[in-house]
């Protein structure tokens, strides 16, 4: 599948062709994002069930994303990209000591959850100022998902290994910044789903045109 998404980036980036006006061109970006997941790594387990084990989780990560789009004319663009989200894992551990006698960590269970995505997406832009513009966005945002959780049976507990993929709907919104005519920084907040959970993400860009 991960073959599948890169090709498939890949083969669309002919169709956006070169430009011949101010208002009209391709460009391509690169992205941090902060992901945020709406994740329960041990549903219908009590946390406190763990003693005198503990738990610990990560409901966010960072990532990263490279795009390529063609801006049609100062209010609408169309655009591709190829993602690496950041992953969210959990860990159940022991505190014991080291054969120095420090205090260590001894982890029994761990999973996490970790995402390769391609996205074909629709900007509607609205300048403010020569510089400054407002922008918003909806596309398809296509995601291959590996997800472990734990899950209880027979008073002992095991890691579940789930890997799936689909297609989600993928909404944003936020602001641009032209520092001259070929760069510029964008950021913007988005939302989508990754295998039924609930995502939030802030990504910062920096786009350059060409």
């Amino acid at each position: 599948m991960k073959l599948k998404l890169t090709t498939a980036a890949l083969c669309l980036m002919p169709l956006l062709s070169h430009a011949n006006s101010n208002n009209e061109f391709s460009y391509f970006g690169l992205a941090l994002q902060n992901n945020n997941y709406d994740i329960n790594f041990i549903p219908s387990i009590e946390q406190d069930s763990f003693a005198p084990l503990n738990y610990s989780d990560e409901q966010s990560g960072k990532g990263f994303r490279g795009f390529y789009g063609y801006q049609f004319n100062q209010y609408f663009a169309v655009e591709v990209g190829l993602g690496l989200p950041g992953e969210a894992n959990f860990n159940i551990y022991r505190d014991t000591v080291n054969n120095k006698n420090e205090p260590t960590k001894e982890t029994v269970y761990e999973g996490d959850f970790k995402t390769l995505s391609f996205d074909t997406r629709i900007i509607a832009t609205y300048p403010i100022t020569g510089s400054f513009f407002l922008r918003a966005h909806a596309g398809a945002y296509v995601w291959d998902n590996d997800f472990s959780y734990l899950q209880e049976s027979a008073e002992s507990y095991s890691v579940v290994e789930k890997s799936d993929t689909g297609v989600s709907l993928l909404t944003g919104f936020g602001v641009g910044y032209g520092f001259n005519d070929n760069v510029a920084a964008t950021i913007d907040y988005e939302k989508t789903d990754i295998a039924d959970i609930s995502t939030q993400t802030i990504v910062a860009s920096l786009v350059f045109r060409f």
